[in-house]
């Protein structure tokens, strides 16, 4: 490698850990100065357990030295990273990585003032802050017209900090903002007003310890992927969403089934949707545009039908069924390998009964089906997908994943053992269902068995 020209070295060790490519040095006379020309530094003091190393002067100093060393003209990637329990002073880096042009700053730092630099440097593209407790505040005038990915999480009065630095960013296309309390907040606070004409991805989570409401009103007319999550405590208003993008409330908790109707109802015009369950306490809107939808947690297996009626363009289908965990769900009692519901529970988790009508979406849109199968509920689920390949008459794919009910865990080996897939009764699985009558004679059916779902 020493006949590459330096330019290229020099790449190759900006891909790399700013350590490692300090430990270069040592290679050749001709690697000696190579990693001082690197276009990216990252400087990571966290092992990858999370626990943090002893940051002594040993490790200022290295950071101090390289970037006394550093020879190159710009940066592209600052990279700085700390643990909760250590408390770094760096300001003066962030400084000088503004002074180089850098285009990505990744910080995730404790305790520790931001320089001003940072919200008027005009190279800036990316910038992620994490961590950063109760301590940035934006000054009064915010310019990163370049800015386009920021990701930062909040802990106090977001209109502190957030909802000054995002109006400054004149071209922001994807949005992560997670906003964590830490204090008590009595009084009603204003609506998290989100007006972003040029945003495209968006991810917003809101862990609420307080029980503050919030109401979150969305203006993004270009949008083309939402994520919420977090405790579902805001009223969403969707003033200006377009059709067919993307949404995913698989992390979403909530407690309140008119918060999570309008929420529902504010993206129902999304063309893929990605949750975890489904509440039955509401009448759920009708999604016009839904080709995709995966359900990663479906609690009654006895009103899919029903369920489905409210996506009548839906074409590929992944439903992760019944997967409970004992502590969250339901009060199972284990006694002597066998499950102990009542009447309600049993109907609730495994009950199905052949509908009179077929939804249209079954019937003449379903091209791809992903189904998690458990021998618990095996029987019910069997009469299930022979219901959908006897009805699905464009049903190209059928993939079965074999897993198991509950929570490996939350159970004992002994319990949790039989009821695991061998790869006979894998085969076997795959057999019964080439068995069944299809509409469509151009599906395929794939069996998987994975063992224990995580």
């Amino acid at each position: 490698m020493d006949s590459l020209p330096e330019e290229i070295r020099s790449h190759i060790l900006s891909l790399m850990p700013t350590k490692f490519g300090v430990q270069t040095s040592i290679l050749s006379k001709s690697w000696r100065y190579t990693w001082t020309l690197v276009t990216n530094l990252d400087f990571d003091f966290v092992d990858g357990d999370g626990d943090d190393y002893a940051l002594d002067l040993v490790d200022y100093t290295f950071v101090n030295r390289v970037f006394n060393s550093h020879k190159a003209s710009k940066l592209n990637i600052f990279r700085l990273h700390f643990g909760l329990n250590q408390n770094p002073n760096v300001s003066h880096w962030v400084d000088k990585a503004v002074k180089l042009n850098v285009c990505a700053l990744d910080m995730c730092v404790p305790r520790d003032h931001l320089p001003l630099s940072i919200f008027t440097c005009t190279t800036l593209t990316m910038l992620r802050l994490h961590h950063v407790e109760n301590i940035w505040e934006c000054p009064s005038r915010v310019t990163l017209p370049c800015l386009k990915t920021l990701d930062i999480i909040v802990y106090r009065n977001p209109f502190l900090d957030a909802f000054k630095l995002i109006p400054g960013c004149s071209v922001l296309e994807t949005l992560s903002l997670q906003v964590d309390y830490v204090c008590n907040l009595q009084q009603q606070q204003p609506p998290y007003i989100f007006s972003i004409p040029t945003l495209k991805r968006f991810k917003l989570t809101i862990n609420d310890k307080m029980s503050v409401f919030h109401k979150v009103v969305l203006r993004l007319p270009i949008l083309e992927y939402l994520c919420v999550g977090g405790s579902l405590s805001s009223l969403y208003v969707m003033e200006d969403l377009p059709p067919l993008f993307e949404a995913d409330i698989s992390s979403l908790s909530s407690s309140s089934p008119r918060l999570w109707l309008q929420l529902l109802k504010g993206i129902s015009g999304a063309k893929s949707l990605t949750t975890r369950d489904v509440d039955f306490l509401v009448r759920l809107p009708i999604f016009p545009n839904m080709k995709r939808l995966e359900v990663k947690l479906f609690i009654d297996l006895g009103k899919i039908p029903q369920f489905l009626e409210r996506f009548p363009e839906l074409k590929y289908i992944c439903l992760g069924l019944v997967r409970v965990c004992l502590t969250s769900f339901y009060p199972y009692v284990i006694s002597n390998n066998e499950f102990c519901l009542s009447s309600k529970q049993k109907s609730t988790l495994s009950y199905w009964m052949e509908p009179k009508v077929v939804p249209d979406c079954i019937r003449t849109n379903l091209t791809t089906l992903k189904y998690t199968l458990c021998k618990e509920t095996m029987r019910y689920d069997m009469k299930f997908l022979r219901y959908i390949l006897g009805n699905a008459e464009v049903l190209k794919t059928v993939t079965v994943t074999c897993g198991h009910l509950f929570s490996p865990e939350l159970l004992s080996p002994t319990l949790l053992g039989p009821e695991l897939f061998s790869l006979e009764e894998e085969k076997w699985l795959h057999s019964e269902l080439l068995k069944f009558p299809r509409a469509s004679m151009d599906c395929a059916i794939k069996v998987v068995a994975v063992g224990l779902l995580h």
